[in-house]
């Protein structure tokens, strides 16, 4: 990671959306500096795990730096730069300013980014397959290998180096030899996958449109159950306990996070109320704390699993006044969230 980078990487809390909010610590150097064990970074500030810090805030967006004005998802590399996946391509920020990368090799959007162990970087497209950029080498894969749907919604590794692909019709997933196959489930064949997600022993949790959540091992379907079998409201996302193996987090139509072990039944899932919050749309968790979107809020739960709702940033505050979604899919000591105009066919469809 290059030392400039790294330590704007380091600092900022970004907000990513038809615009783009960056939240910088203004003392990072200095606690850099200072030997304590919480590292620098707007999201520890923001949750205020950093006695004494706050953070700052710059909007981006088409008219000062950002090349469009769209993004689906943001990445960041292992290298330091960070990538946006928008409808109209690939942006690269690299601590100084954005650059779009060339559509060639069938890179002509972004729905989903993804780094694997290798890194190598997956981008999912809206409706071009996938391109693996492995430095100046880019592959490309379309239904002609095997993809079950050209329009890609996310990806997560196992632990032997697969990577599996969440498509609108199923899962497929490349071997090590970067051949592709079908993962042949026929209650996944038809169904939308939104989200995948990998533990520490790399068995990978998802979550389909229609409100069934599932768990691949050995690239098979171990379990797959519906809400109501678990007596959930509706699931809406998804994501593993990094801390936990075999323990996940579950959001719903409701104002309610289960937690627990996979395929346990409501009953014996902790519910975490997150009011006033509902239609949880993403689960993640960064600089020390799970982080939950929902379709018009953001906020992260405290050591006692209270929600806090982050109400003083410029993404909020504007999307009190439109009708926006926000997703959470990201990152390192920064936190990078998505926003995308509720009404929007993408956004509808998933």
């Amino acid at each position: 990671m290059k030392p400039n980078i790294a330590k704007l990487v380091s600092c900022i809390l970004l907000l990513v959306s038809l615009t783009v909010i960056v939240f910088c610590d203004p003392l990072s150097a200095q606690a850099e500096n200072s030997g304590d064990t919480i590292p620098p970074g707007g999201g520890y500030a923001a949750t205020g795990q950093k006695e004494g810090m706050g953070y700052i805030s710059k909007l981006y967006d088409a008219s000062n730096g950002l090349v469009t004005s769209d993004a689906n998802d943001v990445l960041c590399v292992s290298d330091g730069s960070v990538l946006i996946g928008g409808y109209s391509g690939i942006t690269r920020y690299d601590g100084t300013s954005f650059t779009k990368l060339d559509t060639s090799d069938g890179l002509t959007s972004g729905r989903a980014l993804f780094e694997d162990s290798l890194h190598r970087i997956w981008v999912g497209t809206n409706d071009n397959g996938v391109v693996v950029l492995e430095g100046s080498k880019r592959t490309h894969f379309t239904d002609q290998e095997k993809l079950t749907s050209m329009s890609i919604r996310g990806f997560a590794e196992d632990r032997e180096g697969n990577v599996f692909i969440a498509t609108t019709a199923g899962v497929c997933y490349a071997d090590t030899r970067m051949a592709l196959h079908v993962l042949d489930d026929e209650r996944l064949k038809e169904e939308r996958i939104l989200r995948l997600d990998s533990d520490t022993q790399g068995r990978i949790y998802g979550y389909t449109k229609s409100g069934f959540a599932f768990l691949i091992e050995d690239k098979q379907i171990s379990a797959i159950y519906s809400s109501e079998e678990l007596g959930t409201e509706k699931i809406t996302t998804i994501m593993a306990d990094p801390l936990n193996d075999g323990y996940v987090y579950i959001g719903t139509s409701g104002n309610a996070v289960y937690y627990g072990e996979f395929g346990s039944k409501a009953d014996k899932l902790e519910c975490i109320s997150v009011s006033p919050m509902s239609d949880i749309h993403f689960i993640s968790y960064n600089c020390g704390r799970v982080w939950i979107t929902s379709t018009t809020a953001a906020g992260y739960l405290d050591d006692n699993r209270k929600i806090h709702i982050l109400d003083d940033i410029p993404l909020i505050l504007k999307r009190a006044k439109t009708e926006k979604s926000i997703s959470a899919p990201t990152v390192t000591a920064s936190m990078w969230l998505t926003e995308m105009i509720s009404n929007t066919s993408a956004a509808a469809e998933g």
